[in-house]
């Protein structure tokens, strides 16, 4: 069994539904060791600009899919508390600029994230999704994407230890586009930060 394993899966939560439940079955060490989702991001706060890195504390589960797992919406989307607090230690310990905090995970990039430029602009009038950047920034979430709510829910039902961290690649509450001159600075931080953090815990350990 490979002591780490990197693996794709499609955008949202339905597709990474179905590479979790097939992992799970064919990778029983994922409970001990358990899965890093690293991906980007949207920041919906002033402080969670672009190229910095977003690591989740919590989630909003609008997903989509979820809800077919654990139908209660009470039921809270919250990663492992150790994982994720070693990651916080692991960028301040590399000098990487980030937030933490609760993310808002969405079924669609369009009309989920409040964007006006999808066909015929079209918007539902709830407002947390016809204004869902200004409405989940007063909410204090930090950051929007559209898996990690997914990811935690179904690592608590497993027991099996989750965590988040994603490139902050846009900055929602400015402008909504992607920032390019940041965009590869922020996934190789991420990228950066989740390798450390697994040399330090894995290959570090066995030295000892």
């Amino acid at each position: 069994m490979p002591k780490v394993a990197i693996i794709s899966h499609g955008i949202g939560g339905p597709g990474l539904s179905i590479l979790l439940d097939e992992a799970f079955k064919i990778m029983p060490g994922l409970k001990l060791k358990g899965v890093i989702r690293v991906g980007t991001c949207g920041g919906l706060s002033k402080e969670a600009s672009a190229g910095k890195v977003a690591i989740s504390e919590g989630a909003v589960r609008l997903d989509g899919a979820s809800s077919q797992i654990i139908p209660d919406p009470e039921y809270p989307a919250v990663p492992d508390i150790r994982m994720t607090y070693e990651l916080i230690q692991m960028a301040e310990k590399l000098a990487i600029p980030y937030v933490r905090g609760i993310t808002v995970s969405t079924a669609t990039l369009y009309t989920g994230q409040g964007r006006k430029d999808g066909f015929r602009g079209y918007q539902p009038s709830e407002p947390r999704y016809r204004d869902a950047v200004s409405y989940w920034s007063r909410l204090s979430a930090v950051n929007m994407e559209m898996e990690c709510s997914l990811l935690f829910i179904m690592g608590r039902l497993f027991n099996i230890p989750t965590a988040c961290v994603t490139g902050i690649i846009d900055e929602r509450l400015n402008r909504g586009d992607i920032i390019v001159k940041q965009r590869d600075i922020a996934i190789e931080r991420a990228i950066k930060l989740v390798i450390e953090y697994l040399r330090s815990r894995i290959f570090d350990n066995e030295g000892k």
